[in-house]
């Protein structure tokens, strides 16, 4: 759980997260890139954040393009985390992005 940890103590101070992802993503990823576990445990915190109100429901699917563009989140993770997670705030505000992987995913098959 300590990608959760580092994420939520990187990403939950005041601040534009679309801005703060690019610098601070270099410290996350060696805990998530290949990492399920790390993975989940980032989409975690950032459920938290959205829970707390530190992040709008609107910026979630960019949030979730930058984490993607950054190698903090792979696709495959995020797809299993919403097919396990389906009703769960983080998952609904991310539905977009989410669709968008689905359907790329379907496109390379």
């Amino acid at each position: 759980r300590m990608a959760k940890a580092l994420f939520f103590a990187l990403f939950s101070s005041d601040g534009d997260i679309l801005k703060q992802i690019p610098v601070k993503a270099s410290f996350i990823v060696p805990f998530t890139i290949g990492h399920a576990d790390g993975q989940t445990g980032a989409l975690e915190a950032l459920g938290e954040l959205l829970e707390k109100q530190l992040l709008s429901p609107k910026v979630v699917p960019l949030v979730f393009k930058v984490l993607y563009d950054h190698d903090v989140i792979e696709e495959s993770n995020v797809i299993a985390w919403a097919d396990t997670n389906p009703s769960a705030p983080l998952s609904v505000a991310a539905k977009p992005f989410i669709q968008w992987l689905k359907t790329a995913e379907e496109e390379d098959a």
